[in-house]
């Protein structure tokens, strides 16, 4: 945001540091702090709306969801300006900030704010239409003298009191982004839609039918759910099915949109479609029921049957058709042989890291890496349960402590949870968990540390995902499917139990795969 901002004079930026000292708080974070001849800003930045209620303010982000903070952003912004000029005073003394006017400011970026209270001045906001009216440079300016005014500062900071204010300011701050700030970095760049995903959205609305293919986190899901309101929207009646509950579910709770029935297969062909059957036909996953039996099925529920209806067909043959179902290759190929194929290349999921490691792993193709880097991928050997157990614990742990918020976090295993060795985590954890089921999908994402076999979460996703439970590796079993699957379910963070026994085997495979991928992939054996 304040990369391109021209400030005269010598200047530093801070973004997203932590003050070691804080009046209230064990440990306060700022987002911006602006340091500069005019004086020294605190900007408390809030994207997407805002809004006050009852004494709590809560923030919607530009996915949707609320946060709730009791304390406001301009209560942020000061008590974090008034705790580092106490530090500034303490360690640097009195003259040396003699002449820098201290203030602060919030900025909401994407929202107008005229909302007047004695808590705050309009001059210290700086909303979408105050940037969009002056440049952020101008802005900036009229905040500076807004506080010089204020506070009656008429000199200006020197450049040797400037330099040790910023040399003290170094090692009070983390000048790297936190961890939070790094996967709500890497979520947003994930939920932008690709142009090759628009691109594939003309293709369908050109053509009435089509088979998309893509490996897992090509954005499948996505698109089809987006075909399926846009063909809402034209007022078609459209069934979105696909094999799992789970993701029904999961489905049914982001298209609360008239006009859309999301079922799965099972649900679909068992209902009395004769008298009124769908305009059209989304199926999502399909390599976990696409079968001969299947597209008889299919075909009684479509105006115009799959020969002359209007469908949309998205499938994985990576290493998924294994898991669940049976797939047929024959059936794929009589859908593509009436329709247009397409494809999906572009990963707009999974971390360069997580894509990489998963093709080094199973050969699978996840397609182009575009969210960018992340956390290097760890595998974690074990030689009983009670190790595992262990090492599991102490993984939950370390993100606990990067404050990592248990509902980002999901254990994915090849058993069930009671033949898993999560079942045997302490209360602590215990009572945070919940095991995945239909309602639980409805409400992703929801606060609680997640639980689920992996064959279950197919079509979702999180940003950590620790799989466990892993005793055979051996490639044409459903086994190795899973462990396709479940690395494919991480979005930022993707740690791997295995029993020691694996490790020859895990190394014999990356060995073998090596090929296939880039030199620049890191992979972090604990």
């Amino acid at each position: 945001m304040l990369s391109g901002v021209e400030v005269p004079g010598p200047s530093w930026v801070f973004h997203s540091l932590n003050l070691s000292e804080h009046e209230y708080k064990l440990v306060g974070e700022l987002d911006f702090v602006v340091l500069c001849p005019q004086g020294l800003l605190v900007l408390e930045v809030k994207g997407g709306g805002v809004e006050c209620r009852d004494g709590v303010w809560i923030y919607t982000d530009r996915f949707n969801v609320e946060h709730r903070r009791e304390e406001g952003p301009f209560r942020q912004a000061q008590s974090g300006m008034f705790s580092l000029r106490r530090r500034l005073v303490d360690e640097l003394g009195h003259a040396a900030v003699r002449d820098l006017a201290f203030g602060f400011g919030v900025v909401l970026p994407d929202c107008a704010f005229d909302v007047h209270s004695v808590e705050w001045s309009s001059q210290m906001v700086l909303d979408e239409g105050r940037l969009a009216a002056r440049s952020l440079d101008r802005s900036l300016h009229d905040l500076f003298v807004y506080w010089r005014e204020k506070g009656g500062t008429t000199g200006l900071c020197g450049r040797d009191e400037l330099a040790r204010i910023a040399h003290l300011l170094r090692p009070d701050f983390d000048k790297v982004p936190s961890l939070q700030h790094r996967l709500d970095d890497l979520d947003q760049r994930m939920e932008r839609l690709t142009d090759e995903q628009y691109e594939r959205l003309d293709a369908f609305e050109a053509t009435p039918r089509m088979v998309c293919l893509g490996g897992a986190g090509t954005g499948k899901t996505f698109v089809a759910a987006e075909m399926a309101r846009r063909h809402a929207a034209s007022g078609e009646k459209v069934l979105l099915t696909c094999g799992s509950s789970n993701l029904a579910a999961f489905l049914r709770g982001r298209l609360p949109v008239d006009g859309i029935d999301v079922l799965t297969v099972d649900e679909a062909v068992g209902r009395d479609c004769s008298l009124d059957p769908c305009d059209v036909l989304i199926l999502d996953e399909a390599q976990d029921v696409l079968n001969t039996e299947a597209l008889l099925e299919l075909d009684r529920v479509l105006q115009g049957g799959l020969e002359h209806g209007v469908w949309r067909v998205f499938c994985d043959v990576n290493n998924q058709s294994g898991v669940v179902g049976r797939f047929e290759r024959e059936a794929l190929d009589y859908l593509r042989a009436l329709g247009v194929t397409g494809e999906l290349r572009r990963n707009c999921r999974n971390t360069h890291e997580i894509v990489l490691q998963t093709k080094l792993l199973t050969a699978a193709d996840l397609g182009t890496p575009s969210a960018g880097h992340g956390l290097p991928v760890s595998f974690r050997f074990h030689d009983d349960e009670d190790e595992e157990l262990a090492n599991l614990e102490g993984h939950l742990k370390d993100l606990a402590s990067q404050d990592v918020p248990l509902g980002s976090i999901t254990l994915l295993s090849t058993n069930s949870f009671e033949r898993s060795a999560a079942r045997h985590l302490p209360r602590r954890w215990q009572r945070r968990l919940v095991q995945l089921d239909a309602s639980i999908a409805a409400a992703w994402p929801v606060s609680e540390l997640t639980f689920a076999p992996i064959a279950d979460f197919k079509g979702l996703e999180n940003r950590f995902i620790i799989l466990l439970d892993f005793c055979h590796l051996r490639e044409g079993t459903p086994e190795f499917s899973l462990v396709y699957v479940g690395m494919s379910r991480a979005r930022a963070g993707l740690w791997i139990a295995m029993h020691s026994s694996l490790r020859p085997v895990v190394e014999a495979l990356n060995l073998r795969n090596l090929p296939l991928v880039t030199p620049d992939l890191e992979v972090v054996d604990e």
